[in-house]
């Protein structure tokens, strides 16, 4: 049961989504919160008990570890990058085409706009 949670791990990374909004990562966000009440996490509060006394539990515990985490860290460095963008995209227009002001109520909207 244990072997196979690193490649499940991979298999959602593969499956998130690309180039969508950041309102589009509800639904990744839910799958990998289903998975974190899965079965096998039943176990988990076992296998941190035995891994502060066994140190080969404790390597198996740290695999466990970054391979439940590999999919959330996936999920927000690819919002991140989104956000980036729509944020620098929308100043660099601003400030080299529309030429219009880029003042604190502008900035304000335009990270509300993205965050949304």
């Amino acid at each position: 049961m244990l072997t196979g949670l690193a490649s499940g791990s991979r298999n959602i990374i593969d499956r998130l989504p690309h180039g969508m909004s950041f309102g589009c990562w509800s639904p990744s966000l839910t799958r990998l919160s289903i998975r974190a009440r899965s079965a096998w996490s039943r176990a988990y509060p076992s296998i941190l008990d035995a891994a502060e006394r066994e140190p080969e539990i404790a390597s198996l515990q740290q695999q466990l570890h970054r391979s439940f985490m590999a999919p959330f860290e996936a999920v927000l460095e690819r919002a991140t990058a989104e956000i980036i963008a729509s944020l620098v995209g929308a100043l660099f227009f601003r400030r080299w085409f529309s030429r219009e002001a880029i003042d604190a109520q502008f900035v304000a909207k335009l990270i509300e706009t993205v965050l949304r």
